[in-house]
């Protein structure tokens, strides 16, 4: 495994680890777990890999988190 393998590899693993706080207690519910954010995360993540698009992921985890907050909850 070359350098920039490597370093790829370790910003991969500090970004989830830095990330996942925020997704799971994120600040605007006073760091109680949120369905509806989880959600709406879980949803980017997947389009994300799905579409290969950050745009549409981004978009979808929007919608999800607002049909989430404002229909369902």
């Amino acid at each position: 495994m070359g350098k920039a393998t490597s370093a790829v590899h370790s910003c991969r693993c500090h970004a989830r680890g830095i990330l996942a706080p925020l997704i799971f207690l994120p600040c605007a519910t006073d760091g109680v777990f949120d369905l509806p954010r989880f959600d709406a995360a879980t949803i980017t993540l997947a389009v994300g890999v799905w579409a290969r698009s950050l745009l549409i992921a981004i978009g979808a985890g929007e919608l999800t988190l607002y049909l989430m907050l404002n229909i369902c909850f």
